[in-house]
């Protein structure tokens, strides 16, 4: 027989006490001896019950996660777990997610893609970067990946977390194709902007300032922008600078800018 109890020691300590029983029979089948073995399983008792917790604990912030969570068989791809995020996000059921693969889940089969990913894994590397993932209505969004290592059920597995950043990628696309735009109409119009940093007398230039000044599209400073200026149009600038810096005025002159093969531009600078 098996049977665990517990007891409490002189000391007052309480364990957990596992005992195995056997008998020894006569010839006449008639138990005649009892023996056995006890013993203390307290401590192993606690670590099971502590890695239960543990368990249960991880199963809760996993599955509650707002962020989109699986866990895929690194060897055949296979997602063995999704939490709820994932289900609410990609329209899939819980079912329905354990019966996909992963390229189940790129478009146009990204086989190919997954099998490169694949070779990143085994080397160690967690972030995956920017992926593009497809829903359950086909529709497709742009996901920074990132995952760790696990053993789940006694198979390497590979958890990974998903942030959609279809919004933020659609924003940018926007802004830069506005740069671009903007960029453009300033380089027809011949137009450039400019900003100085007061503090530590840093001066940013944009492209076509750049061409303007002839200058290589290098880093640019103060002093070289000074040098610039027309010796006979120099008094004239500092004086305009100043009231700006002195808060009586806003920047509206014109003045000449002296080229590297001495030839002679005259440019119009606006600035607050």
């Amino acid at each position: 027989y098996t049977i665990e109890y517990n007891i409490t020691t002189p000391a007052g300590d309480k364990k957990i006490i596992q005992e195995h029983g056997y008998s020894e029979k006569d010839f006449k089948g008639n138990i005649i001896r009892l023996f056995g073995t006890a013993q203390d399983i307290t401590e192993s008792r606690k670590n099971q019950e502590e890695l239960m917790i543990s368990e249960e604990n991880y199963r809760i912030m996993f599955q509650h996660s707002p962020m989109p969570k699986w866990i895929y068989d690194l060897d055949t791809f296979q997602i063995q777990d999704v939490n709820l995020a994932a289900i609410a996000h990609y329209g899939y059921s819980h079912a329905e997610f354990l019966s996909l693969n992963l390229v189940d889940l790129v478009p146009n089969g990204g086989k190919t893609n997954l099998q490169a990913i694949q070779q990143v894994v085994r080397e160690g590397i967690t972030y995956f970067g920017l992926c593009t993932h497809q829903k359950k209505d086909k529709s497709t969004i742009q996901v920074e990946v990132s995952g760790n290592k696990i053993s789940y059920h006694g198979k390497k597995c590979m958890m990974v977390l998903c942030n959609d950043v279809t919004q933020r990628e659609i924003t940018l696309d926007m802004l830069l194709d506005r740069e671009l735009k903007l960029d453009n109409a300033l380089r027809i119009a011949k137009l450039g902007y400019w900003q100085t940093e007061l503090s530590n007398n840093n001066l940013y230039w944009s492209a076509e300032v750049f061409s303007i000044w002839e200058h290589s599209m290098n880093q640019t400073n103060l002093e070289y922008f000074l040098s610039s200026i027309h010796p006979d149009d120099m008094e004239t600038f500092m004086k305009a600078q100043r009231a700006v810096i002195n808060g009586e005025t806003d920047l509206n002159i014109e003045h000449r800018i002296v080229m590297k093969d001495g030839s002679v531009k005259w440019v119009h600078e606006k600035g607050q």
